[in-house]
């Protein structure tokens, strides 16, 4: 349902589409579902996703078994796997990731290729604006990790505004 919306689809089966341009590009993609303005445009082979949201997973090409709800959520996604991501603009600037969960508008936003990242709250483990590079945090809480940047791997912050300022401090 809508202008574009499973245009470019070959041999890609049990797909769902709706809104402008959702899984344009799905050629053979299985068992995606996309609801919202451009969401899951480029997807050509990801399979069993889940993108809700205007924009949300508008870049994902193969990567799969990722759920996305939320304008601009995993926006920029385009081969990781296995994210579970809820709210506004909540691991948007993700790549190549995987196994991540993000709930809360601006989660993790910034983080480019995280990895077993865990980020629950208002923009907890944003990234203060930068793109990043990290692993294995954990960051629950308002603005939890809120300033997390390179090298700031394994990190565990709890509560509000916890490890604000660490921006490439590890294993705390």
């Amino acid at each position: 349902i809508g202008a574009y919306s499973l245009r470019s689809n070959t041999t890609g089966s049990y797909n769902s589409a709706s809104g402008y341009t959702s899984l344009f590009s799905n050629t053979t993609g299985n068992y995606n579902t996309a609801q919202g303005y451009a969401s899951l445009t480029l997807n050509t082979t990801g399979s069993s996703n889940t993108a809700i949201g205007m924009y949300a997973m508008e870049n994902n090409t193969s990567g799969g078994n990722n759920s996305s709800v939320g304008k601009d959520s995993l926006q920029l996604n385009t081969t990781g796997s296995s994210n579970t991501v809820h709210g506004h603009s909540a691991l948007e600037n993700n790549v190549t990731g995987s196994e991540n969960v993000a709930m809360g508008m601006y989660s993790s936003d910034y983080n480019v290729s995280a990895t077993s990242t865990t980020a629950v709250g208002y923009a907890a483990g944003y990234g203060n604006g930068d793109y990043y590079y990290n692993q294995g945090g954990v960051y629950l809480g308002y603005q939890s990790g809120y300033s997390v940047g390179n090298n700031s791997d394994y990190n565990t912050f709890l509560g509000y505004q916890s490890g604000y300022n660490v921006t490439t401090g590890k294993n705390n």
